[in-house]
């Protein structure tokens, strides 16, 4: 999973639009809105301010983020059951 579909999962996960999070973290809605098209890559300090307006932290964040061919020494049933057991974490919090 790209860092621009984690982004978007999280943000609706969350019941929040581009509109509401480009407000929360004074990122433009265009901006946010290429991000998660996998268009632009969003800097550390553009993370930052995006998972605090989520209330997610930015380990977890990375972590989604992180593909198969990155995690080679986690099986892809292991990958997927870990992302969504945080999904659901992040979802109850």
């Amino acid at each position: 999973m790209s860092i621009g579909s984690t982004l978007k999962s999280c943000r609706k996960l969350r019941k929040l639009t581009q509109a509401a999070l480009s407000d929360k973290t004074d990122l433009s809605e265009s901006y946010i809105s290429l991000i998660e098209k996998g268009k632009r890559e969003p800097s550390i300090s553009n993370l930052e301010l995006i998972a605090n307006a989520l209330d997610i932290p930015l380990s977890l964040i990375i972590l989604l983020s992180t593909s198969q061919m990155d995690n080679k020494e986690l099986s892809t049933d292991l990958l997927d059951e870990l992302t969504k057991t945080i999904y659901s974490l992040i979802n109850e919090s």
